[in-house]
């Protein structure tokens, strides 16, 4: 398992045209007004040593001038049998995490001990620069890197607008290694998707 590791690093680290800099990129702060999709894959080992990927589509909402980001789906997944909806809400200012049932009509209400962490951290290295395909398109891309707590990182942002490209997490101790690609980037939001039941503010 660790060469398996090893190679999803290097197979990371080199995809794309690297190129190493003398001086690592100025780390910046990740737009707080947009909406996107995201994918999610699970890489992991069966019991037999096959590899099975899967992965889960859902949508995410960032209004971070007002402490708020939502996540909404599945909109995708090829995950058999998976049938879950999920539609969360974290009200930063207000320090609230809610999940709200498929049918909007009930969900549960839980505290948020720390805000989010929307910049490239001083506990992240810099790993290289590159070419990134994003919808279609070339764009300058860096990567950073951090182990925390038994975790292996990795983060892409665009160089000229810090559009979180895609994430990489490895676990030490695990079978499994996953992936979160971002696309369709758009500033306009749909601020529906913050709505919360009258249930939950009671």
């Amino acid at each position: 398992m660790f060469r398996c590791k090893l190679f999803l690093v290097l197979l990371f680290i080199t995809n794309g045209l690297s190129k190493p800099m003398e001086n690592p990129p100025n780390r910046c702060c990740f737009p707080k007004r947009s909406s996107a999709k995201l994918v999610a894959t699970a890489d992991m080992l069966s019991s037999d040593g096959t590899l099975i990927t899967t992965f889960i589509e859902h949508e995410e909402v960032r209004d971070l001038e007002n402490g708020l980001l939502a996540t909404r789906g599945p909109t995708n997944t090829s995950i058999v049998g998976l049938h879950d909806h999920f539609h969360r809400i974290f009200d930063f200012k207000n320090r609230l995490f809610y999940s709200i049932s498929a049918d909007g009509k009930s969900c549960l209400k839980h505290h948020l001990p720390d805000s989010p962490k929307n910049c490239i951290e001083e506990s992240e290295n810099y790993v290289n620069t590159s070419i990134y395909n994003y919808n279609g398109k070339e764009v300058l891309a860096d990567t950073w890197t951090k182990y925390n707590y038994g975790l292996l990182s990795y983060r892409t942002v665009s160089r000229d607008s810090c559009l979180l490209l895609e994430s990489k997490y490895i676990p030490s101790n695990s079978e499994l290694s996953g992936t979160l690609i971002t696309y369709n980037y758009a500033e306009d939001i749909d601020r529906s998707i913050f709505e919360i039941p009258s249930e939950c503010l009671s």
